[in-house]
C-alpha cells in the first residue's frame, strides 16, 4: 500500500549479468521504466513483473509484487466547536485522486465508538457534524476514498486533531 505522492523503485538486483525487463499489469495505475523506477498514474492495483533473462551459468528468473496505490492523506485545515457539534474543514485532493471523504469523531483517542460520516464528492472541503455531547473534548480525523472499477480504495486516517464542543 502506497500513497499516491509516494514513490517506488524496484529493488531487483542484476546478480547473473542477464537482461532485466520490468512489466505493469495496468499502465492506468503505474509504469516502469527501464531502470526500475515506477511512476505512480492513478489509484488503483497493479502487478510489477521484474524478469531476468538466462545466462550461461544462470537459468531465468523473475520477481512479482503488487502495488496497491491509494489517495493521500487529507490534512484538516480548522475545527469549530458549536453547541454539540463540529464543522471541520480539511484540504481537498484533486478528482483524480478522490471520489469523497470520510470524517469520524469519537471522545477517546483509539477512536473506539466513533461517528463516521461520509462526504460524496472530490469538491468538497467541509462537514458539519452534529447531535454531539455539549462541552466534550472530540478528536477528529478525516480519510480520502477513490472509487476505481467498483473498488474503494481509502487513504490512511489523517493525524488527529482535538477540540472540545460549547456548552
Amino acid at each position: 500500500k502506497v500513497p499516491w505522492s509516494g514513490s517506488f523503485s524496484n529493488r531487483y538486483k542484476n546478480l547473473s549479468g542477464g537482461k532485466l525487463t520490468h512489466k505493469s499489469s495496468n499502465k492506468k495505475v503505474a509504469t516502469i521504466n527501464s531502470k526500475g523506477l515506477v511512476t505512480f498514474k492513478g489509484i488503483g492495483a497493479t502487478t510489477i513483473t521484474t524478469t531476468q533473462a538466462a545466462t550461461s551459468y544462470y537459468a531465468k528468473s523473475s520477481a512479482t509484487y503488487t502495488l496497491k496505490i491509494v489517495p493521500d492523506a487529507p490534512k484538516i485545515k480548522t475545527i469549530k466547536a458549536g453547541k454539540g457539534s463540529l464543522k471541520v474543514r480539511w484540504r481537498k485532493l484533486s478528482a483524480k485522486q478522490s471520489s469523497g471523504y470520510e470524517v469520524r469523531c469519537a471522545t477517546t483517542k483509539s477512536m473506539k465508538k466513533a461517528v463516521k460520516k461520509t462526504v460524496k464528492g472530490a469538491k468538497k472541503s467541509s462537514l458539519k457534524v452534529s447531535k454531539l455531547k455539549k462541552g466534550k473534548k472530540y478528536y477528529v480525523q478525516v480519510r480520502a476514498y477513490k472509487k476505481v472499477g467498483g473498488k474503494m480504495y481509502y487513504s490512511s486516517w489523517s493525524k488527529a486533531k482535538t477540540v472540545k464542543t460549547k456548552k
